[in-house]
């Protein structure tokens, strides 16, 4: 466990150095906004509280830095310790609001994500469940770290689009954590094993290395009901054709996302460039626009893969997704309009969707945000919704109502 930890500390650690000598273009002055640090809860076993703070949290502790310490620290240092600082905010909040994703899921089912001991970098933890759990519970808690990652950067992303502006440190983020997936089971996985991961071998499925092995053996047993291989058994060649597969759209859903190369120009942006300000690239123009979106995430379905599109019209922004899932029948659409109503101290924003998901039949959701401002730096956020029951990311499974309530604060570093 702790040499995956300090093997993923390094690889960001190597992929964030070069960002400290790279400056971008330093566009024309722009009025930069204010940041926002929000605080959210809805409860100890609600995702978005998880993946509300991971973000803030990383966001406060990065600005701090680049805003404010960083001209303490000489000019000769400085890269490195940015570098340094960087990686570690980096890793501790991809890391740990993972951990509390598996966590979070564990409370949903009736079981325990135990930490036995809390150090650096990792923590030592065991997942306790219920003896008489099904697979698809089973595997709803070892996808929920990976769960989390997602919805962090979904969140991001979203704020990104819709507000037409975010800055570079969250874009850095975002991008780490849409690629973890695939650098764990691509890099990580491989060399702490010592060896490439072998579907074919049954041992790959008796001794699970990591969360996309186990997930993927999790879900695809629930859909075939074939158990998992026993010594000198072959692997269902099923099972090991939805392993490539999986990981192959891992890969070909990350690198076809024009959010994936926003990520990768953010390490071009330094923060001393207009505070790290970036506007995102859309087709057309400041009334017209449009851009699309992609995203893979597992889940205890198997996997998914969304498209999205980012749309202004007429100066109004919302947006479209749709979803497709394998291996059990999985389809979804959403609509998202983040500000219907807005005033100078109101704004009011609504999301709804359906889908089709073969365990759970037809499904749909509701949900109004709001946020009223109660200041110049103070305000509310709250969010009210329901939903049927099916697996929507970040939601619970079942069918329920859910509430969400907090505050936002606007910091200017200037």
């Amino acid at each position: 466990m702790h040499s995956r930890a300090y093997l993923f500390f390094g690889v960001l650690l190597l992929c964030l150095l070069p960002q400290q000598f790279v400056y971008g273009e330093i566009s024309d002055a722009v009025i930069i906004p204010s940041r926002e640090y929000r605080f959210i809860y809805g409860g100890i076993r609600d995702l978005h509280t998880v993946a509300s703070l991971g973000i803030h949290t990383y966001a406060f502790l990065t600005d701090a830095y680049y805003l404010g310490l960083s001209s303490k620290v000489p000019d000769k240092f400085e890269p490195f310790a940015a570098a340094i600082q960087q990686t570690c905010w980096s890793f501790m909040l991809t890391i740990w609001p993972h951990e509390f994703g598996h966590w979070t899921r564990a409370k949903q089912v009736g079981g325990e994500f135990v930490f036995v001991k809390f150090h650096f970098p990792w923590p030592d933890a065991r997942m306790d469940l219920p003896e008489d759990i099904d697979l698809f519970s089973e595997a709803l808690t070892s996808v929920g770290g990976f769960e989390i990652n997602n919805l962090m950067r979904k969140m991001i992303m979203d704020d990104y689009y819709s507000r037409n502006y975010s800055f570079a440190n969250l874009g850095v983020h975002a991008f780490i954590q849409q690629i973890y997936y695939p650098a764990y089971a691509f890099i990580v996985a491989p060399l702490v094993s010592g060896k490439w991961i072998n579907p074919e071998d049954p041992h790959t499925w008796i001794h699970t290395m990591g969360d996309p092995v186990e997930s993927i053996q999790l879900s695809y047993r629930n859909y075939s009901g074939i158990p998992v291989p026993e010594e000198g058994q072959g692997v269902d060649p099923g099972l090991a054709a939805f392993y490539r597969e999986t990981l192959i759209m891992s890969l070909v859903w990350t690198f076809i996302d024009p959010g994936f190369y926003e990520g990768l120009r953010a390490f071009g942006v330094k923060m001393n460039d207009n505070s790290g300000y970036m506007q995102p690239r859309f087709f057309g123009n400041d009334k017209n626009a449009w851009v699309y979106g992609t995203m893979f995430n597992a889940t205890p379905l198997g996997y998914e893969l969304y498209f999205n599109n980012h749309i202004r019209l007429k100066g109004k922004y919302f947006n479209t997704s749709i979803r497709y899932g394998r291996p059990f029948d999985n389809i979804g659409i959403s609509f998202n309009m983040p500000s219907v109503l807005q005033t100078s101290f109101f704004r009011l924003g609504v999301e709804t969707g359906y889908w089709y998901q073969e365990p759970f039949g037809h499904g749909i959701m509701a949900e109004l945000r709001g946020a009223l401002s109660l200041s110049e730096i103070f305000g509310l956020n709250l969010k009210a919704g329901w939903k049927s029951t099916g697996y929507v990311l970040g939601l619970p499974i079942e069918r329920t109502a859910y509430f969400q309530g907090g505050i936002y604060i606007l910091a200017n570093w200037q």
